[in-house]
């Protein structure tokens, strides 16, 4: 009787506390693994957006005393705050994803802790049961009163298994305890996390209302200027649209599609693989003016709007203006009034950059990527910016779905 009770025990232990230790490291270490990464990702996404605003800020202390039409104005309190909503929303991301997790795991802790008091039970129980199964004969008593040489090795070694049993039992109950521990641990942890990420997503609200006031304070000086404002929009209407048409007939002009070399190919393949990855075409900047149409006023039916090519990012005097990804230079133009334009071929794609000075490229030339091909100009009211544009033939992309965070 007492061989096949511990036969049975050696197959209990493995199959359930084995199993559950098995279940644990193997099951959840993949979750806990995308949870890491997911949670690095975020992380590294918020850090760019702060590095991001605080180059702003930078860039706002240094054309302070230029800035005085209150369009200008506009633009870097609506940049400022496309900034804030990016990064509350990617903190507001984390906060969820944090959430996610501690639910997850208390789930986790509270079947863990439920198993390890059965275990533990369970344990207690077959210690007893074995015991009882031999009775009162001592171990050595009953070994020796065995019938046969062959009876008397079997019942040793399967006393060896029991004892060895037991070790790995409270050894893979500690294991368990260990799990607990470290889950218990995390918990802490993620919840310190959540309560200062919610106290950095307070502090970033109150930013974005103050700004959000600025706004509504700016809006109603234009309304007192509409005319002069309005005359203003549309004389740079009439620019821009000049300018999509220059562009419109280079592009035209260049050989895309078909007439690609495999060389070109791969070059339109790669970019649009790095979209949301492609580089700045400055280091120091901000979007000031947003793709698409956009409205200078609080309501839809404003007179006040524009219609853009592409994106505005208001920079420092001086800074290099470099190409976002490795093409050939197909185009450079010099606009009244807008300084320098340079078209640089990727394939199907283009890109194109406005408001330069300093040309530093040529027609066929062919860039890299972050290879400078030009300086920052200024706009219409002396302030450093240039225009920055993503074609593919002839359809306009919006630049900031391109663009790295």
């Amino acid at each position: 009787m007492i061989l096949g009770f511990i036969g049975s025990l050696q197959t209990r232990i493995a199959t359930s506390l084995i199993g559950l230790v098995i279940c644990v490291l193997g099951f959840y270490s993949p979750l806990c693994a995308q949870y890491s990464d997911s949670k690095k990702a975020l992380e590294k996404e918020r850090a760019a957006i702060m590095s991001r605003i605080k180059k702003t800020n930078s860039t706002l202390r240094q054309t302070r005393e230029t800035r005085t039409q209150e369009l200008d104005k506009l633009a870097e309190i609506n940049g400022q705050i496309n900034q804030k909503n990016a990064l509350i929303s990617v903190i507001q991301r984390e906060i969820k994803l944090i959430e996610r997790n501690v639910q997850e795991n208390s789930y986790i802790v509270e079947a863990l802790e439920q198993d390890y008091k059965n275990i533990k039970n369970e344990y207690k129980n077959m210690i007893y049961a074995s015991y009882k199964s031999v009775g009162t004969l001592d171990r050595l008593v009953f070994v020796f009163a065995a019938n046969s040489l062959n009876q008397f090795l079997a019942r040793l070694h399967y006393f060896r298994i029991y004892d060895a049993t037991r070790k790995e039992q409270f050894s893979q109950i500690n294991r368990v305890k260990d799990i607990l521990n470290k889950r218990k641990a995390q918990l802490a942890e993620q919840k310190l996390q959540k309560q200062d990420l919610l106290g950095m997503e307070r502090s970033r609200t109150q930013e974005l209302s103050s700004l959000q006031s600025s706004q509504k304070t700016v809006i109603t000086e234009l309304k007192t200027k509409e005319s002069e404002v309005l005359q203003q929009l549309n004389s740079e209407q009439e620019s821009l649209n000049e300018m999509e048409k220059l562009i419109a007939e280079s592009i035209k002009a260049a050989a895309f599609s078909a007439s690609l070399t495999p060389d070109e190919r791969k070059i339109s393949a790669n970019f649009v693989i790095s979209k949301k990855r492609i580089p700045w075409p400055v280091v120091e900047g901000f979007i000031s003016g947003r793709f698409g149409l956009q409205t200078y006023g609080n309501d839809k039916d404003s007179k006040l709007k524009i219609e853009k090519l592409g994106v505005d990012i208001r920079t420092t005097a001086n800074q290099p203006v470099r190409s976002v990804f490795a093409g050939k230079v197909v185009d450079i133009s010099d606009i009244p009034g807008r300084g320098f334009m340079i078209i640089i071929q990727h394939g199907d794609y283009f890109t194109v950059y406005g408001r330069l000075k300093n040309v530093r490229v040529q027609i066929g030339q062919k860039v890299k990527q972050k290879e400078n091909i030009a300086t920052a100009g200024m706009n219409a009211n002396n302030l450093p910016e240039i225009e920055f544009q993503i074609w593919r033939h002839q359809t306009k992309l919006d630049p900031e779905q391109w663009i790295s965070k």
